[in-house]
């Protein structure tokens, strides 16, 4: 014989089990169907996880409720860093890229989700980048208002904290899947910035159009690409190569210590002495 108390979580736990066989069943539709799992079916996979989440909360409201899925985010961030390591750099005194700076951005896109690249203005500067993306991260529960009911308020403390206790789980499990790419990608971004500046000519622009052509790539339909380059350079291009406007629409920070534009006047870069200071333009405010 079950007490009241037990026939809520028999129930309950029914309601589970179905949840769980719905998720399953729209997953192996889209497997037996042989398409791959696009973000529209996976967003379909989602939508239909959640309205079963939604029937069940609403079944027993006493129940905890599941924590939200990460929508798919309609901003999407992208970050570019070019360092000068040519010979004119210490004449113009332009500092490097720190490895202080690098990990400030890479958090800033951990936070975020998106893409890192990095690259570095030599001779010829049109060269593959190094490259980070991640995929954004579970979504904290909201804190939920209090009830003058004590014994409501109690609930929705105890409804908070179980919610609370699966996003942790969920960020322990993000964070281990993105880790080695993190640490592969800050590894290779070390061994460029390690290079010494021993190039003899400046090519700013086949730089530039290489980052801009990364963060130009298409997003999916209903996105917005919120995108940043930082270019640690004299910006002083002697390889007198086509100027092209950049098509990603990136905000281009431009860092030297002389404020000099060089070939960058016609873009209007915004300048910064330091490097911190362009980084934390960035990561202090909400993406533009």
């Amino acid at each position: 014989m079950f007490t009241n108390h037990g026939r809520r979580y028999v129930s309950w736990g029914v309601i589970l089990l179905g949840a769980a066989a719905a998720v399953s069943l729209t997953g192996c539709t889209a497997a037996s169907n042989g398409g791959p799992q696009t973000p529209a079916t996976i967003a379909r996979t989602a939508s239909s996880a959640a309205n079963v989440q939604d029937q069940a909360h609403a079944a027993d409201p006493s129940a905890p409720e599941a924590i939200p899925l990460a929508p798919a985010p309609s901003r999407v961030v992208r970050v570019a860093i070019l360092e000068d390591q040519t010979g004119s750099r210490r004449s113009t005194r332009t500092e490097r890229v720190t490895a202080n700076a690098l990990d400030r951005l890479i958090d800033f896109v951990m936070r975020t989700g998106g893409t890192l690249v990095l690259g570095a203005i030599r001779d010829t500067s049109n060269r593959p980048l190094v490259r980070l993306s991640v995929r954004p991260g579970p979504v904290p529960p909201a804190p939920p208002s209090t009830p003058d009911n004590p014994f409501q308020a109690a609930e929705a403390r105890a409804q908070f904290q179980a919610s609370e206790k699966q996003y942790r789980e969920k960020y322990v499990a993000w964070e281990y899947e993105v880790q080695p790419s993190v640490a592969e990608f800050r590894k290779a971004a070390l061994t460029l910035l390690a290079r010494e500046d021993e190039a003899g000519r400046t090519d700013v622009w086949g730089g530039l159009q290489r980052v801009d052509l990364a963060l130009s790539e298409p997003v999916p339909p209903g996105h917005h690409v919120a995108a940043f380059i930082f270019l640690v350079s004299d910006a002083e291009d002697n390889r007198r190569l086509r100027h092209e406007p950049l098509r990603s629409g990136a905000t281009l920070l431009l860092v030297n210590g002389a404020g000099r534009l060089g070939v960058l006047a016609p873009l209007n870069p915004l300048r910064f002495e330091a490097l911190d200071a362009a980084v934390d333009y960035v990561v202090s405010e909400p993406p533009r």
